[in-house]
């Protein structure tokens, strides 16, 4: 075994180098290396400054083993979930072999509402409608501030949120959606993220994926609930959600 470990680049869903990727270098820096050195996409940079130098590649690399240093990519160690999965065959392939960072560095949550109504073409029949979240919005408005983050090509902006779209992804963590009260959204990058903030979330979502919001990928047993009705769940279902996790 070598002392220094060079990883990635990772350049998959985020939920995935979330919970599959930069959980498991930390582990091997803990337990298998003196050093880490992560390649990593500009804005992750602060997934990994907790244990390891990082930069930012210019091409993609490829796996390779030089004197001292092993070459991880994600092909290798990248623990592939699948919703199905048992917790016996989450073990048998390492996926506990992880260790996580809370990223909420604060004990009192703000008063804000943030929202993440996702819009993307990839997927699209998995988009919660827009004025499905117009109507949500205007009852969310009760509970008080409404924020929306996200990209601005990915994401949509209800009416009557205050628009916090396309901010660099650490701004929006620290600023946003680490300062929450709720987090609201289809299942995405920023409600994987509020649970490893300690964020209560409401995610939209297919059944199947329960265990993974709830136990697998929710080290710190965050407050999560899925709201009823799959990817398409009506308004009064998502709100009935919300209040019975804001009480």
């Amino acid at each position: 075994m070598a002392d220094v470990l060079m990883a990635g680049p990772f350049v998959g869903e985020l939920g995935h180098e979330l919970f599959c990727w930069q959980g498991r270098l930390r582990w091997l820096a803990k337990h298998n290396y003196e050093r880490v050195h992560v390649l990593c996409r500009h804005g992750h940079e602060f997934l990994y400054e907790d244990f390891a130098t990082f930069s930012i590649p210019n091409g993609e690399a490829s796996g390779a083993r030089l004197r001292g240093v092993d070459f991880l990519c994600p092909g290798r160690e990248f623990l592939k979930y699948r919703p199905n999965w048992s917790d016996a065959k989450l073990e048998s392939v390492g996926f506990n072999q992880q260790c996580f960072r809370h990223l909420r560095q604060h004990e009192n949550p703000g008063d804000t509402i943030v929202i993440h109504a996702r819009n993307r073409k990839l997927r699209s029949f998995d988009n919660w409608p827009k004025e499905r979240w117009d109507a949500l919005c205007v009852e969310l408005s009760r509970y008080g501030r409404v924020a929306a983050i996200g990209t601005e090509e990915a994401a949509y902006c209800p009416r009557g949120a205050i628009d916090v779209r396309g901010l660099p992804l650490v701004q929006t963590l620290r600023d946003h959606l680490l300062l929450a009260k709720l987090a609201i959204g289809t299942s995405s990058g920023p409600m994987h993220l509020a649970s490893l903030g300690g964020v209560s979330h409401v995610v939209i979502t297919a059944e199947k994926n329960r265990a993974r919001y709830e136990r697998h990928w929710n080290p710190f047993n965050t407050p999560v609930a899925i709201a009823p009705g799959g990817w398409q769940p009506t308004v009064h279902d998502v709100q009935e959600t919300i209040e019975a996790m804001l009480c």
